[in-house]
């Protein structure tokens, strides 16, 4: 069964891990807390970490379409 990748900006970092928990590994490597702050949509934690939105959907994408 093929999942859709509809990962984007406006999800939290919650509902990212929920939907695949491999995602975790990316998030710690920018030292994103999803664990007490996972209701941060993913535009709002890359803009407040400094982290570039493309760059850090582009590295979940590729966890989320590995795991099809």
């Amino acid at each position: 069964m093929q999942v859709k990748n509809d990962l984007n900006e406006k999800m939290t970092i919650k509902e990212i891990v929920i939907k695949n928990f491999n995602t975790v590994s990316v998030l710690e490597k920018y030292n994103i807390d999803y664990l007490f702050n996972g209701n941060i949509s993913l535009a709002n934690v890359s803009a407040k970490n400094a982290i570039s939105l493309t760059q850090l959907k582009s590295e979940l994408n590729k966890i989320f379409n590995n795991n099809k």
